[in-house]
């Protein structure tokens, strides 16, 4: 598993110094290298762009040692967090939720990190379970060109709540307690996704900082990304293996204003970790 704010960029433009740390980082956003299955990474904003000094503190899960270099780094990796049971068994949800796919009942929406869309289906998916495909999987005619079970690039944002399986995994007790020794007080979960990156199509992951999406005041998001494959540099995936991950963002509310703004709004409170 690895922890970043959320697993884009390590942390506030952490990419190269999340690379040239830690091989094990890859992607999401701007960092490189590969990571193999059932590790979490996480990444925080506030411990990277302030600098803060490595604070002694009392810890549930993490050793002290990891909570100093994540905040001295901005981000963290451990190492076989999750088994390869666990990695299965999300990988099988999704499979149940992409066989469900009802085109009569969704829209025909493509997702890009490079030209990034905002119609409804997007914007208000934060309490649903909404399916996004790759822009190389729709002709200009909006017909599907490939297999339907590699034609999306993300399923999300409400898997973590909405599905069983993945509200097993992210609810998982020490989530919690990471969540909480790096300093969160009543953390809550506004967004989760499946990330695909499909063989030949998967579109490139262009650098950029989760916060800027997920903002809050003050700063405080917080991205885990599980790795369920074997995963892939940002740029487009034009090998011939998928690289699924999931990945879901924690911010605070105790003290912390969610502006109205943002992109992602939902009728009824995040759920709290």
């Amino acid at each position: 598993m690895m922890m970043v704010p959320h697993l884009r960029t390590a942390a506030a433009g952490a990419g190269a110094a999340a690379a040239a740390a830690a091989r094990a980082i890859c992607r999401r956003r701007g960092t490189a290298g590969l990571v193999s299955t059932a590790r979490c990474m996480m990444t925080s904003p506030s411990a990277y762009q302030q600098q803060q000094q490595p604070q002694p503190r009392s810890l549930g899960f993490l050793t002290q040692e990891q909570a100093n270099f994540h905040d001295t780094n901005g981000y963290l990796v451990i190492d076989g967090f999750f088994d390869q049971a666990a990695c299965d068994d999300m990988r099988a949800a999704c499979t149940d939720i992409v066989s469900s796919y009802d085109p009569q009942k969704e829209d025909l929406s493509t997702f890009s990190t490079v030209d990034q869309q905002g119609n409804a289906y997007f914007l208000e998916s934060g309490d649903k379970i909404r399916y996004f495909f790759e822009e190389g999987a729709v002709d200009e005619q909006r017909n599907i060109v490939v297999d339907i079970d590699r034609a999306f690039n993300k399923i999300g944002h409400a898997l973590h709540f909405l599905n069983p399986v993945f509200k097993k995994y992210t609810f998982d007790p020490r989530i919690k307690a990471i969540a909480h020794d790096l300093g969160l007080v009543e953390p809550a979960i506004p967004q989760s996704m499946y990330i695909f990156k499909q063989p030949g199509i998967g579109g490139e992951v262009v650098p950029h900082q989760d916060s800027t999406f997920l903002y809050t005041e003050p700063l405080s998001t917080t991205g885990f990304w599980i790795p369920l494959q074997v995963v892939h540099r940002s740029s487009a995936n034009r090998s011939d293996r998928s690289r699924h991950a999931y990945t879901f963002h924690v911010i605070e509310t105790k003290n912390t204003t969610y502006p109205e703004d943002n992109w992602l709004q939902t009728p009824a409170p995040f759920p709290r970790l």
